[in-house]
């Protein structure tokens, strides 16, 4: 595994935090304010989709058209779909779902630390 194509990655917890610390800092629910949830669900999503790139990319997996359009709309199961399809074996697909899952929580953890939760 190429660590440097990680940093996509490594950015969507700190974006979670700088949206709760948004959320803190205004008084205004997030949801209430459809620019600044706009605005990092965008990068969110961008930098989800680089990273799936790169990592296809490393791992000389063809990516259609259908899974990035996919990633975006229904990410819940396209993302570990992708984890799943591109990993070979089972030791390595548990793994990639299970760092998938350890990243959702870090993330959340992130906007609740930022959201003064």
């Amino acid at each position: 595994m190429n660590w440097k194509n990680l940093w996509p990655l490594v950015l969507i917890p700190f974006i979670a935090f700088l949206t709760g610390w948004a959320e803190r800092a205004t008084g205004v629910p997030v949801d209430a304010t459809g620019e600044v949830t706009g605005v990092a669900a965008a990068l969110i999503f961008t930098l989800l989709l680089l990273w799936c790139w790169r990592d296809a990319r490393e791992r000389q997996y063809r990516l259609s058209w259908g899974l990035c359009i996919a990633m975006v709309l229904v990410t819940t199961v396209a993302v570990p779909w992708y984890l799943v399809r591109s990993r070979h074996g089972v030791v390595h697909r548990v793994k990639a779902v299970l760092g998938l899952l350890g990243a959702f929580v870090l993330t959340m953890a992130c906007y609740c630390l930022g959201a003064g939760a």
